[in-house]
């Protein structure tokens, strides 16, 4: 007999369990979304006959990020660390609430849903905690319950091994992938560099920007190092990837200011 999950019910426990964590959960803009993926299947008990459990399934990735990692994709319930430009996470939430998952946005103001949007994203998906407080540690365990993916900043956020190892066996077990913006994950599963090489549409500081080509750089657990070059490309009101040569080598990008 299936379980059935009463998604309201579970975002509630959740608001509930921000709002004990986080002095400032019920103030902030927690816009946690009217319902979420069905986990009925995480919730079963164990069966003592069942055979062993499969690998665990992939994220949904746009197919400009797939050489960017594993062959058979971002496993969920990684930990990825994420520098440079956060193209490539504005990208992966795009791909995961267009494919109908849930995103947490924390402690990342500036965090460009516009453009994810213009990506395809559905942004009824996307709960945005603009301050996780005192203990955000405690608001993504809270977080792991319910979202796919949670995007997070760790600003000054220092981990001890114990914690992080807590963290990732969590995040592990409720397969919800943690992407950090910026350093702070001592052993993240992956990581990637995105530096930005080249604009387009833009002359002599003039101009309507049209183009952006970034080169990804990533490594990690069963992934020799890659670097994918990836141009993000307006078309009318909406935005195309396309993956750039390989011959492509890094060159000073245009300052968008000065046009040098």
């Amino acid at each position: 007999m299936t379980e059935v999950v009463d998604h309201d019910a579970t975002i509630a426990d959740l608001r509930r369990r921000i709002a004990a964590v986080n002095p400032r959960g019920t103030r902030e803009a927690v816009q946690l979304p009217p319902a979420h993926r069905q986990r009925s299947a995480r919730l079963q008990p164990p069966d003592a006959t069942a055979a062993p459990a499969p690998t665990r399934s992939s994220l949904a990735l746009p197919e400009h990020l797939r050489p960017a990692f594993p062959r058979a994709g971002l496993p969920r319930g990684s930990t990825v660390e994420l520098t440079g430009a956060r193209g490539p996470a504005v990208s992966i939430v795009a791909a995961v609430t267009a494919a109908g998952g849930h995103v947490a946005v924390v402690d990342t103001p500036t965090f460009g849903l516009l453009a994810a949007h213009e990506q395809g994203a559905d942004l009824s998906h996307v709960a945005v905690i603009g301050n996780a407080g005192n203990d955000p540690i405690a608001v993504l365990s809270v977080l792991a319950d319910g979202m796919d993916v949670i995007v997070w900043t760790p600003g000054a956020t220092v981990f001890t091994p114990s914690i992080e190892r807590g963290l990732a066996a969590r995040l592990r077990t409720k397969e919800t992938t943690l992407i950090t913006l910026g350093a702070g994950l001592r052993r993240p599963d992956y990581r990637l560099d995105a530096q930005i090489i080249d604009y387009h549409g833009i002359t002599e500081g003039s101009g309507l920007l049209s183009a952006v080509d970034t080169v990804l750089t990533s490594s990690g657990r069963n992934l020799h190092p890659t670097r994918t070059g990836i141009r993000l490309e307006r078309v009318h009101r909406t935005v195309h990837a396309s993956l750039l040569p390989d011959e492509l080598r890094p060159r000073p990008a245009t300052d968008i200011r000065t046009g040098t």
